[in-house]
Formats: structure tokens, C-alpha cells, sequence
């Protein structure tokens, strides 16, 4: 079905698929569900030897599993069977067990690289099956930043043992001298009585050396240990060299598959925002932010943050497509693009919306640098959002931030030609701008 060599047509492939993929889903999901069932069943009556064997065998058929999952999602999307494509990409995610809060198994983390590297190669027959792969994103990053937080909270606490036993050192070195000038002088030797001493070291160990000290802190601790075991595994398993090869990759796919992208990558963006992700899976995970101590103390991390992940990712994506896609193309692109940012522009939390307006000024500075062309005026469509949000907008800082990018775009292409060829280059796009 793949190339033209290997001798298959759709008319023979898709009638087959039709009859089989519902069966073949059956098995696949129930063999996944039972694969460690089987080695948990045996651990009271099975020797060592047995487990290994049970080990090995769910290992394989869990891998035999997600190739099929794999080749029946390239199949469903070479067919055009977008039911099959996205009941196989929904039955994957939910096997990844991301966003239910339970401890992550090596076969989950199996899901969560198969949908990966589905992304990554087979992108092009996704369609609307990327919805999937960008709330898996948006997870993993909260696991990453999860995981760089402890690392950050662990080194803290490293370093403060250390204080503390250098203070009990220090402290115990003070008394030592104590005692050995007593016994030298035995004139003053009630200054320096075994009872002070003592008093002095039940006074430390009370206070600065305490092993209760760090009791409230771990028993904090233990409430969300999953998500924390979670976030190491998920760090170790999934590098950021994987997620952004994924977005990086989408200026090569081909215009209907990069606008079915763009689509839900803004689709899922909107869900992020607004924190409703019309499902029972919540994977922003907002009631967890607020009640862990390292996400809700961190500085610049509040769990009043709205989450903008995928929105940073539309605007790099934006990045990629601006010079590599045909204008006509790009202008469709820009169509979904700027009808979220200019939603987003308009959102109650200013520092939402001035995020969304600086991505407005970064995007603007990089298309301004194309040379006009003829009668088109892509420059006025594509500056168009701004007039929108300075119209609806009913935040002044919005506003104000709003007209520092307006006139930064006509200092640097609104003025005569400069020595860089960057001046002269506003063209149709003075109308929005005026």
C-alpha cells in the first residue's frame, strides 16, 4: 500500500483492513491488558526460572502488540479509514496511563515511545489523531518540569544536610576544647561540667541536627510519590531531542497533513488554556499543582499559571513552516494560527495575552523581511490580528504592549531602505498598522 512496487492496491488492502482492524484491535488490547497480569499471578508459586521465562514473554508480546498498533495505524490512515486510524491512536494513548495518576510501567512507557516515534515518522497519516499526540505532549512536559524541579529541591536539600553536619562538627570540635581545658585547669572545672555539656549537645541536636526536622518534608512527600516516580521514568524515557524533532518535522509534511497539524496543535492549545479538555482525563493536571508543595513553591511556577505549552510550540511551529511553504499555503496556515493567538491576545490573564501579543511581534519581524509581492498583500491579512486586538482588548497592559511591537515593526521596515535592506519593506501591511 506504501509504494507502487510492493504490488497491493487500496481496492484489495482497504476491504480486508475493514473486516480485520476491529477484531485485531480486540486482541492487541486485551493481550496489552494481560501481559503483566500473567508474572503478578505467579509470584507465589513460580520459581525463579518461571518468572524470567513469564518476564520475557509479556516483554514480547507486548512489543509483537504495539507493532500492531503501529502498522495498523499506518494502514487505517494509507486507506482512509479515519475511524480505524483514530480508535487505534485513542485505545494507545489510554494504555500510556498519562494524566491518571498511576505509576507508570515499563509497558506504558512502551505507549508513550510508540506514539513518539508514530509522530515523528509516520506524521502524515496522523490527521486527526495529532489531538492525541499533543495532550501526551503536554504531559511528558509537565513530567519534565516536574523532574528538573526535584533535581533542583534534591540538590537544596543535599547542601543543607551538609551545612548541618558541618555546624554539628564545629559545635562538637567547641566542647571537645572545653573538656580538655577543664582538665587542665582544675580551678574551672564547674564551668565545663559533663551536665553543660550535655546540655549543650541535647540543645544542638534539638534544634539544628534534628532527624525529625526533615519529617514533615517527607511525609509531604510520600502523598506524591507516584507522580514523582512518574516524572523520572518519563524524564529518562523520552528525551526533548524526540519532542522536538516532532514539531521540527512538520515543515516537511505535506500542505493537507501540516494543516491538519496546525488544526489541532491550536485545537488542543485552546483546551490547554481554557483547562477543559472535554474528557475525563484532565492532563494539565491543575488540582495536582495545587496541592504539591515543589510545583506551588517554585518560583515562576505557580499552579495559577495557565499552561502555554502548546502555544509556544504553535509559534515555533509557525517559525518553520514561514519560509519553507508557498505564500497561498502559508496564508492558510496563518488563517488557524492568528485566530488563536488573536483569542488568546484577548484572554483575562495579562500575562496570557501578552504572550500571545510578543508572539504577534516575533512572527510579524520574521515575515516582514519577505519582499511584497504584486497585488497580493499578504502583508495586510497578516497583520490584520493586530487591529483586532487592539479593538477588543480591554486590558491596558495588553494595549500598551500591543503598540511597543507596532512601533518597533515601523522603526525597523516602515523607514527608507537601511544599510541591512531591512527598511522600505512595509508595504500593504500599513493599513492595520495605522
Amino acid at each position: 500500500v506504501r509504494t507502487e512496487d510492493t504490488g497491493l492496491r487500496d481496492e484489495y488492502v482497504t476491504p480486508m483492513f475493514e473486516v480485520t482492524w476491529g477484531p485485531a484491535l480486540a486482541a492487541f488490547s486485551t493481550a496489552m491488558e494481560s501481559a503483566n497480569g500473567t508474572v503478578g499471578a505467579l509470584l507465589a508459586i513460580a520459581t525463579d526460572e518461571e518468572l524470567e521465562a513469564a518476564a520475557m514473554n509479556a516483554a514480547e508480546t507486548i512489543e509483537v502488540c504495539l507493532a500492531g498498533f503501529r502498522y495498523a495505524i499506518c494502514i487505517a490512515g494509507l486507506c482512509g479509514n479515519n475511524v480505524a486510524r483514530d480508535a487505534y491512536m485513542l485505545a494507545l494513548s489510554r494504555f500510556s496511563q498519562l494524566g491518571t495518576g498511576t505509576l507508570l510501567e515499563p509497558r506504558h512507557v512502551r505507549c508513550i515511545q510508540t506514539i513518539l516515534v508514530l509522530a515523528r515518522a509516520d506524521g502524515e497519516l496522523l490527521g486527526s489523531s495529532w489531538e492525541h499526540v499533543f495532550r501526551a505532549l503536554s504531559e511528558i512536559n509537565r513530567f519534565h518540569q516536574l523532574f528538573q524541579l526535584l533535581a533542583r529541591n534534591d540538590k537544596a536539600i543535599a547542601m543543607a544536610a551538609e551545612r548541618r553536619r558541618a555546624r554539628l562538627q564545629e559545635r562538637r570540635n567547641r566542647i571537645e576544647e572545653k573538656r580538655r581545658a577543664a582538665k587542665d585547669n582544675a580551678d574551672d572545672a564547674s564551668m565545663t561540667s559533663p551536665d553543660d555539656s550535655a546540655a549543650d549537645l541535647s540543645y544542638y541536636d534539638d534544634s539544628d541536627y534534628s532527624e525529625n526536622s526533615d519529617q514533615s518534608f517527607r511525609e509531604d512527600m510520600d502523598t506524591k510519590e507516584i507522580d514523582e516516580a512518574n516524572a523520572r521514568i518519563v524524564y529518562e524515557a523520552v528525551s526533548e531531542s524526540l519532542i522536538e524533532a516532532i514539531y521540527e518535522r512538520s515543515s516537511s509534511l505535506s500542505t493537507s497533513a501540516v494543516m491538519e497539524f496546525v488544526v489541532q496543535l491550536c485545537r488542543v492549545s485552546r483546551m490547554e488554556i481554557s483547562g477543559n479538555w472535554h474528557g475525563d482525563e484532565d492532563l494539565t493536571q491543575v488540582q495536582y499543582r495545587k496541592h504539591h508543595s515543589l510545583l506551588g513553591d517554585a518560583e515562576g511556577f505557580h499552579h495559577h499559571q495557565t499552561n502555554i505549552y502548546n502555544l509556544q510550540k504553535l509559534v515555533e511551529v509557525t517559525h518553520y513552516n514561514m519560509d519553507t511553504r508557498p505564500r497561498l499555503v502559508f496564508a492558510d496556515i496563518w488563517m488557524h494560527v492568528s485566530d488563536h493567538l488573536t483569542t488568546t491576545a484577548l484572554h483575562k490573564n495579562p500575562a496570557v495575552a501578552m504572550y500571545a501579543v510578543d508572539s504577534f511581534r516575533q512572527l510579524c519581524i520574521q515575515y516582514l523581511q519577505r519582499e511584497e509581492l504584486g497585488s497580493f498583500e499578504f502583508q495586510r491579512r497578516f497583520l490584520a490580528p493586530l487591529e483586532t486586538v487592539m479593538a477588543r482588548s480591554e486590558e491596558h497592559t495588553t494595549k500598551e504592549l500591543l503598540l511597543k511591537c507596532v512601533e518597533r515593526l515601523i522603526l525597523m521596515f516602515g523607514n527608507p531602505a537601511d544599510e541591512q535592506g531591512r527598511g522600505g519593506m512595509l508595504r500593504s501591511g500599513w493599513r492595520p498598522v495605522l
